[in-house]
């Protein structure tokens, strides 16, 4: 699952770089330091010798299929120093950034044990799973001023996005694209599209590799867009107060999460669409005014039409799938504010939220077979550019 989310991506600073090949090649010349921020630091010099080790052809791959968690990195460095040679590796697992063991000549340097802290943030969206509906709505109404500004911060950051994406027509220009076709009158300027062209714009200049902040959302930046983008179009057009703004995004960041605690924070199936396309989906329903009932409506629309779009990594072509997504989460919660709803007695839908999520979940979890297949099709592809 994270091979294929790498494989073909933009990487920022890189002279219009891409790919799980270069980044690795990038990784024994930029710090750590940074965390996620780290590819900041890519320049001229870390790219020359990048591409040196990529020209040398002193870098090499292997798919793990045997790992029970998707979410698993191993890098192993060999280098001589003073006529001696060594190795250096390194383990990140469950978390993007989570670094749990680094090792120098099978010496253990560093181990990382699971802290009280992350063990609450486990508890917390474990504790949150367990809610119905209401809850997660009376949740989004009693969040504490910190989190409220976070959460107006990360719209802000994420509306900047947008508005580069579609300016500069950056990755594939989807955003752009659609924005000339609503000026060439081929598609109408309505609150569908608007939604579509700003969240595609987004994308375009994240997956380009553009130097752009957004905003995550449970552990991806593509989801962070989807959970946030869709509603401040929808605010702006209903002129929404910020007070209920944020409380509509913290209710499609919630459902997002939940969505993740079901399929895990990678999966066959594209979380982007499916679980921060049914946050959007609930988010815009509590931003048109939709009570509980309606919020489900939404949720059972946004499943039962979007389910089932799989994940074949993050790449620029990837604007297409949350231009659409964001489109279909508008429509899920129209039809929803008019009273109508895919019945639950439909396909994998359920007549509540939980069952709903889990359903959901449970599909996900039936699909390895489909994500070796995507990977395989991958693997064949010729990704190893020689600089």
């Amino acid at each position: 699952s994270l091979y294929k989310n790498a494989l073909a991506v933009g990487i920022p600073n890189s002279e219009g770089g891409s790919g799980i090949y270069l980044a690795a090649a990038l990784g024994p010349y930029l710090s750590p330091d940074a965390g996620l921020n780290l590819l900041k630091d890519c320049g001229p010099v870390a790219l020359d010798k990048a591409k040196k080790l990529m020209r040398d052809q002193r870098l090499s791959f292997e798919v793990y299929s045997d790992k029970a968690e998707r979410l698993f990195v191993e890098a192993r460095v060999i280098g001589v120093e003073d006529g001696e040679r060594h190795v250096g590796e390194a383990v990140i697992a469950s978390g993007h950034d989570t670094v749990t063991m680094v090792r120098r000549d099978g010496g253990i340097l560093y181990k990382r044990e699971d802290d009280e802290k992350n063990q609450g943030s486990v508890l917390e969206i474990g504790r949150l799973t367990g809610c119905e509906i209401d809850g997660l709505l009376a949740v989004a109404k009693n969040l504490t001023q910190d989190v409220r500004e976070h959460i107006w911060d990360g719209i802000q950051m994420n509306r900047k996005a947008a508005e580069v994406g579609l300016e500069r027509a950056l990755g594939m220009g989807v955003g752009a694209a659609i924005k000339a076709l609503i000026d060439e009158g081929v598609l109408k300027d309505d609150l569908e599209s608007r939604a579509g062209m700003m969240t595609a714009a987004a994308t375009d200049a994240r997956m380009s590799g553009h130097e752009i902040n957004v905003m995550s959302s449970s552990g991806s930046g593509n989801q962070g867009i989807m959970t946030t983008v869709p509603l401040f179009v929808v605010s702006d057009y209903l002129k929404l107060s910020r007070t209920k703004l944020v409380e509509a995004v913290a209710v499609s960041h919630l459902v997002t999460a939940v969505m993740t605690n079901h399929t895990g924070l990678l999966s066959p199936l594209c979380g982007c669409v499916i679980k921060a396309g049914m946050g959007a989906a609930a988010g815009i329903a509590v931003a048109m005014g939709l009570d509980d009932r309606g919020v489900l409506y939404s949720l059972q629309n946004m499943a039962g039409n979007m389910t089932g779009e799989i994940c074949d990594g993050a790449k620029v072509g990837c604007a297409v799938k949350l231009g659409a997504a964001a489109r279909a989460a508008v429509l899920s919660a129209l039809l929803a504010s008019r009273g109508v709803a895919i019945p639950a007695n439909n396909g994998i839908l359920a007549s509540t939220g939980r069952e709903l999520f889990r359903n959901i979940g449970d599909l996900a979890g039936s699909m390895d077979d489909v994500d070796k297949t995507i990977v395989s099709i991958m693997e064949r592809k010729e990704y190893r550019h020689l600089y």
